[in-house]
C-alpha cells in the first residue's frame, strides 16, 4: 500500500498494518469497562450493607446478653419472695 502525505510517498507493508489493527482491537471498550465497574460497585454496596446489618445484630445480641447477666446477678443478690 502506498500513502501520500504531502509530497512524500510512504510505504506500509501489510503485516505491520495487521499487527497494528490486532493491537487496537485487543483492548476493552469503554462500555465494557463501565459495565464491569458498575457490577463491582453493586457487589461492594451489597457487601457493605450486609456487614453493617450483621454488626448491628451483633451489638443488639451483646446488649441483650449484658441485660440477662445483670438480671441474673440482681436475682442472686436480692431474692424476691412471693407475697399474698
Amino acid at each position: 500500500m502506498e500513502f501520500k502525505a504531502g509530497t512524500e510517498n510512504m510505504k506500509v507493508n501489510d503485516s505491520s498494518q495487521k499487527s497494528v489493527l490486532n493491537v487496537a482491537k485487543s483492548g476493552m471498550t469503554l462500555i465494557e469497562v463501565m459495565l464491569a465497574v458498575l457490577i463491582v460497585s453493586v457487589g461492594m454496596v451489597a457487601l457493605l450493607t450486609a456487614t453493617s446489618q450483621c454488626l448491628a445484630i451483633m451489638k443488639n445480641a451483646k446488649n441483650y446478653q449484658d441485660v440477662l447477666w445483670t438480671l441474673s446477678t440482681a436475682d442472686a443478690e436480692h431474692i424476691l419472695y412471693p407475697t399474698n
